[in-house]
Order: structure tokens, then C-alpha cells, then sequence
């Protein structure tokens, strides 16, 4: 049956093998080819049994093969002994070692046979283990230390401590281990040994000096509930007569000086802990801790107060108390004088209302939260509510054609609040009824204000009044005007608006004002003249030559010119002028001379042999003199060394 073994081969010599079966008839067809194998030779393994050994040695083993193949190591005992292939031997316990011996062959040799060998590693006395911390307190320390590397391949029994000074000892098995007997006050440093069943370790090193100290007792009363804004000093003792110290747990409610001096951040619950570091002689106390209760107060004061008048009513704006009383602030409560009118608020600032127009008030707060209400604080300074304005003043007004310019003098009070406007009324007869005035928009000027009341019929007189409006409603009105008489049109010889007379009546239009951006159709001239050099300071020669107009109606242009190179003489005199509240006046150019030259006989004011300054420029240093004699024009000097010249204000309307 198979297998059938075929001996007498010759070892390294390649076969292929056929089987034939035979029965009692005769013997069958050749089965087909094997594959092809060879024969090897056999090797053997020398390997010497290597005897007890000691734990913590790293012997290497050796085994050989006739074959002189190279032999490889197993353990088949990895909790007591390892082994690198090259035979390097490792203990991890005392114990039974079995070390296997294998060669797998080659294409020659077959695989030998294994020899194993089983022998003893022997246990030894552990390391030493390594130091750690010696803590000491009254009478006693405890060394803590870190287990050996080695344990010898036994189990540790035990560990030894052991003092340098006295020979105190302590044994256990695991640290710390806590030695007993010393003398306070007395240095020690401290050794340990480690024993297992073969025996003892040499000793570590020496732990760092300690001095066992007396052990000390803090006393410290529970200080029971406190008020918030209080600064209570809490006290304890410590039987060693050493000072002791304070500190917080909870620092979001109270907080405490290592002298004991307590503050408090919220109300809620306190804990504060004592403490006694010890010294040379005494160890370190046992914190005694201590919580109580921190109970809300009524708040602090509020502060800068100030009130702003409104229109029956204040703003009254304060800062919130440095001190909550250890609760939030739930509201706080204005209070007037006179009146003890009141209004709640959560925050600053607080209105109050229903206050009297025009009656002087100062006011308090008070603060409450949830343990009550606050001291009032100290009263703001006296504001007065607003009232209406007084009435305007010196109404007047100059005649247009169907118009009356009419102007006045703000309220000498406006009532504590910005006036917003003007109500114009009109009447045909100063004790009758009184409309609004059409037409009539404000406008403020340097001199007063002014309107324009228009619709009105000519050659019939009107009267005004005037009433300023501010926040708290409408003023009482003026005194009513002087009548004033609206005309139609102004002729040569008539007195113009601004109280001069009309000099020129101009067929069409023309361009006025400072930057010839009105349309005008007259010309007045102020009835007072003006005697000044050209610039009463110094005026430098190197003037740069401008451009000038000498355009009826140009003149104001022109003035403004010199003012630029000059902000004093007889340019400022003219500009300065006001009549009738009228400030539009100016220095007239060549051309607003010469027309007034030619109505000198209605006008009256010339005089042969005088001068008129223009507002004209000839050269860098002269300006244009019109002679009052003949009506012929000349240069003027404008260095500051000249005297003084005529001229005269006048207005385009």
C-alpha cells in the first residue's frame, strides 16, 4: 500500500518515480512521472546544556551541526527566558528555561532534528530602588522611592527604610513608607533596600535632609452672616503662637487681605480659609475652612446729577451708585422740587414730566434694589423749563412796490429754548384785526431780521407785529409798526429803502450784488459821507493790479476787491454802513459816480474842489479820484503816508 519507500539512491542525485500495480493475472500500465525530488543528506546538532545560570546575566548559547550549517535558538519558555536566533540569552524570572536548537537544511541537507535543553535560572538579590521625596512632620516622615529595575527574578517582599541618623526603620510593601520615632528638630536623610526571597538590595541613595517639626492647631470662630459693604476683619489663632493667614475660595463674592480684612464683590456664599505655613520648629497647620452667608444692603448713592429743561419736563442724567449694595439695581426715582413730581427708570437718564413752563426745578435720585431703597443723592443744580420767548422788538420796514421789506430785533429772551421761526401778522389799522402776512419768509442778517410781506395793495398804509416761536408755542406779538405805505415805483429824488436818496432809475435791469448774481433797477445813496485814507494801515506798493468793473451796479463787487488787499479805510466804511437795517451797502465804482455827478444839483452834496475816492484801482499804488469841481477823474495815492479823501455808501435795489 502506499507509501512505498525506494532505498539505495544516491543523495544529491535528482528522481522521478512511476508506480506499476500487480494482481495474481499479472502487472498493470506504468502510472505517469512524479515530479522530480532529490535525496538529502541528514545533518546533526550538537547542542551542550548550559547549566544553572544567575538572574540578571545575559549569557550567549552555542550549538553546532555536522552540516556546518548555522544553528538558530527559540525559547519555548518567553515568561522566564528570551533568545535571539544568535543565542543572546534574556531572564524576565527564575525558573525552568527551555532553549530549542534548529537547522532548517538546505538543498543538501535535509532539516536536523531539534535539540532542546532545559536548565535553571537562579533568583538573586533585587536592585536598589531609587529615592524619592521625604516629607517630615511631627515625629515622623514619610520617604516615598520608585521601584528597582530588576527584582532579581523573585517577587518583592518588602521595602526597608532606613534613617542615617539613629537607625529608625520602617518596612512595607509599596511606598511610602512613613518612619516613626524621630526627633523634632533633628535633621535626617533616609536610605532604602529591597528584599525578595534570595535576599536584600544595596541601599539607594540618600533622600534630601528633612527636619520632623511639632504639629500645630489653627482655632477659627465661624464669623455668621455678613452685610455687603462691610469690611469686617476676621481673626484666628494657631496654638503655636504663629501668625496665621487668610485667602478666598470664592473670590466672585467676597475677598479677604492675608491680615483678615474682608471685601465683598456680590452677596451669595463666602468661604475663606486659614492657613499656617509652619516654620523652623512647627510643620504646616491644617487649613481650617469657614463659609457664611454675605446679605444684600440697600445701594449706594447716586451721583453727578444734572438736569436738562425740556417743555414740561427735564432730563435728569446721574451716575449709577460706586456701591450695588451686593443686589442688582432694580430701579431708580427722580424726584423735582418743587412739585415732588417723580419718575421711575431703570437706567440714567430718567424724564420727568408734567412739569410747569418757565418754573426753576432741581431734582434727586434714589436707588432701589431688592434689600430696599438708597439716601437720596445731592440735589442737581436749578434748570428752568422752557416757556415761550418775549416779543420781538423795533418792528419796521421800508416800502416796495405792493411789498414792505419789513425787519426787527430778535426777543431779548428766548424762553430757555432755540427759536424755530417768526409769525408776521398785518393790519390796515394798528388797533384792528391781524392776518398772517403773505409772502413773508425770515431770514436773519447781521443787522436784525427780515422779511418780505407781499400782496400788498400800494399808497395804503399797514401796520405789523411780530411774534417768535420757539419749542413751548408762539410769543406775545410786538407793539404794532409805525404804518408804513407800500408804492409802486421809485423815482429820481425819492427815499429809498435804506433812507438815501434814488440817485438812478435804470430802464431794464442790472446785475447787483456782491458777486452780480442779483437783478437791480436803483441806486440810493446814504445821506452821511465818509472821510478815511484808502487803508488806514500799511498798504504794501507791490499791490497787484485787479480787475475792476465799472458797470452801474459793480461797485459792490469792487468793494469787496479792496477789501481783500486792504480790511480797513474807506471800503470797510462802507461795507460797515447800516441804515434801516439795511447792510448791503458799498463804495461806488467810476461808473455809480459819474451817475451821481450828474444829479449832483438834486443830490446837493458836491462841493467844488473836493475829491471822491472810487472803488476802482488805476495803478499798484493809486486808486481813481473823481474831482467834485469839473467831474474829471485823477489818481489818488494809496500808500498809508496820504490824508484822508471823501466818498459816499451806496446801496443797488
Amino acid at each position: 500500500s502506499s507509501p512505498i519507500v525506494v532505498t539505495g539512491l544516491t543523495n544529491g542525485t535528482a528522481y522521478t518515480f512511476t508506480v506499476t500495480a500487480t494482481n495474481s493475472v499479472g502487472t498493470g500500465i506504468a502510472s505517469g512521472a512524479s515530479s522530480s525530488t532529490t535525496p538529502l543528506s541528514s545533518q546533526l546538532i550538537t547542542f551542550v546544556d548550559p547549566g544553572t545560570i544567575s538572574f540578571g546575566t545575559t549569557p550567549t548559547l552555542s550549538a553546532t551541526s555536522d552540516s556546518s550549517l548555522t544553528v538558530a535558538f527559540t525559547s519555548s519558555t518567553s515568561g522566564v527566558c528570551t533568545i535571539t536566533t544568535g543565542g543572546l540569552l534574556a531572564f524576565v524570572a527564575a525558573g525552568t528555561c527551555t532553549i530549542n536548537a534548529d537547522q532548517v537544511g538546505d538543498g543538501t541537507y535535509s532539516a536536523a532534528t531539534r535539540v532542546s535543553r532545559s536548565f535553571t535560572i537562579s533568583a538573586v538579590v533585587p536592585g536598589a530602588p531609587t529615592i524619592g521625596t521625604a516629607t517630615a512632620s511631627s515625629g515622623q516622615t514619610s520617604v516615598a522611592f520608585t521601584a528597582p529595575a530588576s527584582t532579581g527574578g523573585a517577587s518583592i517582599t518588602s521595602y526597608t527604610v532606613t534613617s542615617n541618623t539613629g537607625g529608625h526603620t520602617a518596612s512595607g510593601s509599596s511606598s511610602p513608607l512613613v518612619v516613626t520615632g524621630l526627633a523634632n528638630g533633628t535633621a535626617y536623610t533616609f536610605t532604602v533596600t529591597t528584599t525578595n526571597r534570595v535576599g536584600s538590595s544595596a541601599a539607594s541613595v540618600a533622600s534630601s535632609s528633612v527636619t520632623p517639626k511639632l504639629s500645630q492647631l489653627i482655632t477659627f470662630a465661624n464669623p455668621v452672616t455678613q452685610s455687603f459693604g462691610t469690611t469686617p476683619t476676621l481673626s484666628a489663632t494657631s496654638d503655636s503662637s504663629l501668625t496665621v493667614a487668610f485667602t478666598s475660595s470664592t473670590s466672585g463674592v467676597c475677598t479677604i487681605t492675608t491680615g483678615g480684612v474682608l471685601a465683598f464683590v456680590t452677596v451669595g456664599t463666602c468661604t475663606i480659609n486659614a492657613d499656617q505655613v509652619g516654620d523652623g520648629t512647627y510643620s504646616a497647620a491644617t487649613a481650617v475652612t469657614r463659609t457664611f452667608t454675605v446679605t444684600a444692603t440697600a445701594s449706594g448713592v447716586p451721583t453727578s446729577v444734572v438736569a436738562t429743561a425740556g417743555l414740561t419736563q427735564a432730563s435728569v442724567a446721574f451716575t449709577a451708585p460706586a456701591s450695588t449694595g451686593g443686589a442688582s439695581i432694580t430701579s431708580y426715582t427722580v424726584t423735582s422740587s418743587p412739585g415732588s413730581f417723580t419718575e421711575i427708570g431703570a437706567s440714567s437718564p430718567i424724564v420727568v414730566t408734567g412739569l410747569a413752563n418757565g418754573t426753576a426745578y432741581t431734582f434727586t435720585v434714589t436707588a432701589t434694589n431688592s434689600a430696599g431703597t438708597s439716601s437720596s443723592s445731592s440735589a442737581s443744580s436749578s434748570v428752568t423749563t422752557i416757556s415761550v420767548a418775549t416779543a420781538a422788538q423795533s418792528v419796521a420796514g421800508t416800502s416796495g412796490n405792493a411789498t414792505v421789506a419789513l425787519t426787527w430785533v430778535a426777543p431779548s429772551s428766548t424762553g430757555g429754548s432755540a427759536i424755530t421761526g417768526y409769525s408776521v401778522r398785518v393790519s390796515t389799522s394798528s388797533g384792528g384785526s391781524y392776518s398772517d402776512a403773505a409772502g413773508c419768509t425770515v431770514a436773519a442778517t447781521s443787522a436784525g431780521l427780515l422779511c418780505t410781506a407781499t400782496g400788498l395793495t400800494n399808497a395804503t398804509a399797514y401796520y405789523f407785529k411780530v411774534a417768535a416761536i420757539n419749542a413751548a408755542g408762539t410769543g406775545p406779538y410786538s407793539s404794532a409798526s409805525a404804518a408804513i405805505t407800500p408804492i409802486g415805483t421809485y423815482a429820481l429824488g425819492d427815499t429809498g429803502p435804506g433812507g438815501g436818496k434814488v440817485f438812478y432809475v435804470a430802464s431794464t435791469p442790472f446785475a447787483c450784488g456782491a458777486t452780480l448774481g442779483k437783478s437791480c433797477k436803483y441806486l440810493e445813496v446814504s445821506p452821511t459821507g465818509l472821510w478815511n485814507p484808502w487803508c488806514v494801515g500799511t498798504l504794501a506798493t507791490t499791490s497787484p493790479v485787479v480787475a475792476f468793473s465799472s458797470a452801474i451796479g459793480a461797485g459792490y463787487w469792487n468793494t469787496n476787491k479792496m477789501l481783500a488787499d486792504c480790511t480797513s479805510g474807506l471800503a470797510y466804511d462802507a461795507r460797515a454802513t447800516v441804515r434801516n437795517l439795511l447792510t448791503d451797502w458799498y463804495l461806488p465804482n467810476t461808473g455809480e459816480w459819474n451817475a451821481m455827478y450828474a444829479e449832483r444839483v438834486m443830490l446837493g452834496f458836491f462841493i467844488d474842489g473836493q475829491g471822491y475816492l472810487a472803488s476802482e484801482d488805476a495803478t499798484t499804488a493809486s486808486a481813481k479820484e473823481l474831482v467834485g469841481a469839473d467831474g474829471t477823474w485823477v489818481t489818488f495815492s494809496k500808500i498809508s503816508t496820504h490824508g484822508a479823501i471823501h466818498s459816499r455808501a451806496i446801496r443797488a435795489f
